[in-house]
């Protein structure tokens, strides 16, 4: 994909958008331009903007934890008209097939986790269903994933084995290699291979709309039609803010962004992390009457090798209409298309798209039983019946100031077995429990991203009147430091699965990197007046990261993530930015305390390339920044020592090696959020 789309963000189209298989079946249905109150209360204590299954489940959790709060729901069109509105129904666990993805970017453990969190999803998600008679044409049975070439089999047989010596649960999953045993069984002709486990398929529209009933009994308020145009602080009370619509504004206390692929419309700190991208979903309805077509059973990821999959959902419990989904070898058009339309990005009026409906007709021609038999069936009308949904983009390879700032991933990970999801505390003097932790852990990330968005965003609707940064940043301090010192004791009961929350070194690491984003847009501002105390405050935050990383994977079997790599990095770098800049900071180091911490930079960075190839340019990148920046430390201490230096050859100095610098970062392919801490080394 280009460009255009990690670039793009926007509001949900108002008017002439398409309707899906779902919202087409519930016509009628009051609760789609439901509004609680005819009138917008003018104040909540949580404003949820989204009412898909994001919002409705949020909902659903807030007014069980807190009954006693006023909870908004605020929804641009009809409900649940978005994403989960339009989705192809599948309610489908990944139990192998991600797991090199994820392992890359994750590591191994991480990797595993996540697939774990996916079956456990499932399984809770079925619960609910039977537990609470939620009719949503729900069908549980055996999924199918099914390569069609010898190269999908070869890359799903190898994924599949990597997956099985790592440790991950295969025993659940039933494997068949003989091609026409796989065919026999799928009904699909080329089939190469069969992967078979439990998933569902249902209605995802019924599914949200019975939680969404059953939270407006408990005094959820859900307002349809009502576009949230803007966020900002309120001018009476620093800690609320104010939700305007074109209805009105509600001051609150809390506001949830929950419209996933739209949020970045909103909140600035989530462009470039979270993006919208059109997808298309196809209806095809076969001849009742027929007995020639292949009895499709369950669902199925039909594997085409590279990245290209189709997904198809008969629809058991239902209408009897199939869905396909999925990535198909059309979808390489459509992107083409989007680049040269970026506006598209955000729209999902597009009721089909030729290439894509092009390569559903010809793989159910060639792969279908009975459906080149049949007149219908081998027509390209029949597959034209489409329409399009807005998927919520992430790029796993943020980094700066989107670096853990959660938007959506502990929604996944927060489960009912890891006792995560229960009450706070509501006394100070209660015994901590892992909610109390996760809480905490919430807090410094809404503090990372309050960061994000004073001083680095552009300014927006936020700021009135005079903008004191300098009062904001001391501000922003006192809250890191109270955060600090707030820390709660680890749970006696913390589990493995809860390391995140309970080890006294990882909140070490968030107090220390947030120093280290607070300051960065004074020291890298020639023209800031920056006292030598953030510059001492810098060095020892990254020192301490340097040092932690060591620890942590030297002789250890830490796994390296995104995260791990860009936060140390970007503490070696804003040491050594530090160093250059700084003459305080420079005499408060020496050279062996200077040495020292590179080398700790330099060691975790040389441990996570060994491990992880993406790795590799980082490491090689700092440790020519490093040897420099020690070279130029020992001539300073030889020209300190015989009183000859002066200014014109130590920019010089710089300069000369600022060129090369920036070279390296950028073949690298190293993001500009780090260049500030180049640019700025020469100047003193």
């Amino acid at each position: 994909m280009g460009q255009h789309a990690f670039q793009n963000f926007g509001f949900p189209k108002r008017d002439n958008y398409s309707i899906s298989h779902w919202l087409q079946s519930v016509q009628g249905d009051p609760l789609l331009n439901h509004r609680t109150t005819a009138e917008l209360p003018r104040s909540a204590d949580i404003v949820i903007i989204g009412s898909g299954m994001t919002g409705t489940t949020i909902a659903q959790n807030v007014a069980k934890t807190w009954p006693e709060k006023k909870v908004i729901v605020l929804e641009a069109r009809q409900f649940c008209s978005g994403a989960t509105g339009r989705n192809a129904g599948h309610c489908k666990p990944d139990q192998w097939r991600g797991f090199i993805d994820y392992e890359k970017v994750f590591g191994t453990e991480q990797a595993l986790k996540i697939l774990q969190n996916e079956q456990q999803t499932w399984v809770q998600v079925v619960q609910f269903i039977k537990e609470n008679n939620v009719d949503c044409e729900h069908w549980s049975g055996d999924t199918l994933d099914v390569p069609i070439t010898p190269r999908a089999a070869k890359i799903a047989k190898e994924t599949f084995e990597k997956y099985k010596a790592a440790g991950g649960k295969v025993d659940h999953i039933k494997v068949t290699e003989d091609p026409e045993k796989a065919a026999q069984i799928s009904q699909i002709k080329d089939a190469q291979a069969c992967y078979a486990w439990s998933a569902s398929t249902l209605h995802p529209w019924k599914l949200a709309a019975h939680i969404m009933r059953d939270n407006i009994k408990k005094g959820v308020n859900l307002q349809t039609n009502t576009v949230a145009i803007a966020i900002i602080q309120s001018k009476n009370h620093r800690d609320k803010w104010v939700v305007k619509t074109e209805r009105g504004d509600i001051e609150c206390s809390e506001v949830v962004h929950a419209s996933n692929a739209y949020s970045s419309a909103l909140e600035p700190s989530l462009r470039g992390l979270i993006t919208p991208c059109p997808h298309m979903c196809n209806k095809v309805v076969p001849p009742k009457d027929s007995k020639n077509l292949s009895s499709l059973k369950g669902s199925y990821g039909i594997l085409l090798g590279q990245d290209n999959l189709i997904t198809i959902n008969p629809r058991l419990n239902g209408d009897g209409a199939i869905l396909f989904g999925g990535s198909n070898p059309g979808q390489d058009d459509f992107w083409e298309w989007l680049e040269k339309n970026p506006y598209r990005y955000i729209d999902d009026s597009m009721t089909g798209f030729n290439s894509i409906s092009k390569a559903i007709h010809e793989f159910a021609v060639e792969e279908l039983k009975g459906w080149s038999t049949e007149d219908i069936m081998r027509q390209e009308e029949t597959y034209k019946h489409a329409w399009s949904g807005i998927l919520g983009l992430t790029d796993f390879h943020s980094l700066g100031n989107y670096l853990d700032f959660q938007a959506s991933g502990f929604v996944l990970g927060i489960m009912d077995n890891t006792e995560l999801v229960g009450t706070p505390r509501t006394s100070p003097s209660d015994a901590p429990n892992n909610m109390t932790r996760a809480i905490h852990t919430f807090r410094i990330r809404r503090l990372l991203n309050r960061i994000h968005t004073h001083l680095y965003s552009k300014p927006d609707l936020r700021c009135f009147g005079k903008y004191d940064q300098k009062l904001d940043v001391q501000n922003i301090r006192a809250e890191i430091e109270k955060w600090r010192a707030e820390i709660p004791p680890t749970p006696s009961n913390a589990s493995e699965e809860l390391v995140l929350f309970t080890t006294e070194d990882w909140y070490d690491l968030e107090y220390n990197y947030t120093i280290l984003q607070l300051y960065r847009a004074q020291i890298i501002d020639h023209r800031a007046e920056t006292t030598d105390g953030v510059f001492f405050d810098c060095v020892r935050a990254a020192e301490s990261i340097c040092q932690s990383y060591r620890s942590q994977f030297l002789g250890k079997r830490t796994s390296c993530t995104w995260t791990a790599l860009h936060e140390l990095f970007l503490a070696g770098l804003t040491y050594l930015h530090c160093l250059w800049t700084s003459p305080a900071a420079r005499v408060a180091c020496g050279y062996g305390k200077a040495n020292a911490t590179c080398n700790d930079c330099i060691i975790a960075l040389v441990v996570m390339a060994e491990r992880w190839d993406a790795a590799a340019p980082y490491r090689e990148i700092f440790i020519a920044l490093a040897n420099r920046t020690m070279s130029m430390m020992s001539d300073r201490i030889v020209e300190s020592a015989s009183g000859n230096v002066t200014s014109a050859e130590s920019e010089n100095y710089g300069k000369e090696d600022l060129t090369e610098w920036m070279k390296i970062v950028a073949d690298a392919g190293v993001l500009q959020g780090y260049n500030g801490l180049l640019t700025g080394i020469t100047r003193e």
